[in-house]
């Protein structure tokens, strides 16, 4: 912040304030981000789809079976997300939640999947395929609720966010 503004002025050079650049088609991510969120949106449902699953320590009814885990993963999970993101309210401001948040995300993720395998890796893949389709950065967990509430939450996505970065400041510094 430059010296003559006042300390309550918001910055203009945040992340969030920064005018995001937009590639064709208004796609937010340019094409190794997409072609990233492809495979392994593709990688995930396939795996999730095509090996067996099976909990080492205990079993529990359809945790392992590929229709439930596709019903959990693509409907189920996504529902209970939005209902969660839609109690904050129309009126409430887009969240803008870093790389701590990411990492508890996946925490939760990781431990889930240890339950329900097929339902977090079709759920991840189904919807790393919509972002990657839909042109938009960002962690897949939040593209269903942003999706049919209209938002703009953000969560940073920890392994697809450094690579949007780098394509950013690629095409904002003309070296594309």
């Amino acid at each position: 912040m430059s010296t003559n503004q006042p300390a309550d002025t918001p910055r203009t050079d945040t992340p969030e304030t920064k005018p995001t650049p937009t590639y064709r088609w208004g796609r937010r991510i340019g094409p190794w981000g997409t072609t990233t969120r492809l495979v392994a949106g593709a990688a995930a449902v396939a795996w999730g789809l095509a090996a067996p699953h099976e909990h080492p320590l205990f079993d529990l009814p359809g945790a392992g079976s590929r229709l439930w885990g596709s019903v959990l993963g693509l409907i189920v999970f996504p529902a209970l997300l939005t209902v969660a993101v839609a109690m904050r309210g129309r009126s409430a401001p887009p969240l803008r939640l870093g790389h701590g948040h990411a990492m508890v995300v996946t925490v939760v993720v990781v431990l889930v999947a240890q339950v329900f395998p097929v339902a977090m890796l079709v759920g991840i893949g189904g919807t790393l395929l919509l972002l990657a389709v839909r042109g938009r950065g960002g962690c897949e967990v939040m593209m269903v609720p942003n999706l049919v509430l209209r938002r703009r939450d953000y969560l940073v996505c920890l392994p697809f966010t450094p690579i949007d970065t780098w394509e950013r400041s690629r095409r904002e510094s003309g070296s594309e």
